[in-house]
């Protein structure tokens, strides 16, 4: 619930009440964290937190790892880790860059590609030749829908084995 009332202080954008959720959000995900280690949503969300608080920090790579290591085939989790990881993804090592770059290709193969969709127009988009590259490990009917999904929004990409589409009159 704190991590969800600090997504909603930064929507708002009101910088007191940011400072004052995520405070809340970090000390709630710590004490979490110390009855339920093993809970990968709030490795990643201390990860997040710590992000949004102190911008990049090397123990942030240690709970991504974290996150990966002990649920690493939970959908909603994998969604908000891969968006956490892809907006660092310069500044990741390079198993947790090829992790992240894995758990895209899942999140599509799983039928999750709206938030895949997301994720690849936002923190994303600056790897997106790498992310199309990888579809090639996705199923067809998977990066057919992803490609129908991104035309539809105005993106004419090449999406490995989806045939081109042609091209708009326009």
């Amino acid at each position: 619930i704190r991590v969800r009332l600090a997504e909603t202080a930064l929507i708002d954008g009101k910088r007191g009440v940011m400072d004052e959720r995520l405070d809340a959000a970090d000390r709630s995900i710590r004490k979490s964290l110390e009855c339920s280690p093993r809970d990968a949503f709030l490795w990643v969300a201390l990860a997040w937190v710590e992000d949004l608080r102190r911008g990049f920090q090397p123990q942030q790579l240690t709970y991504l790892r974290l996150s990966y290591a002990i649920g690493p085939n939970e959908g909603w989790v994998a969604a908000r880790r891969n968006r956490l990881a892809l907006s660092m993804f310069t500044r990741l090592p390079p198993d947790l860059a090829d992790r992240s770059v894995v758990e895209f290709d899942r999140l599509l193969d799983s039928w999750i590609y709206w938030d895949a969709i997301a994720i690849f127009e936002g923190p994303g988009w600056p790897i997106h030749d790498r992310l199309l590259e990888s579809l090639k490990n996705v199923g067809l009917r998977q990066r057919q829908a992803f490609a129908d999904a991104l035309y539809a929004q105005g993106y004419d990409l090449a999406i490995p084995g989806v045939e081109a589409r042609k091209p708009r009159p326009w």
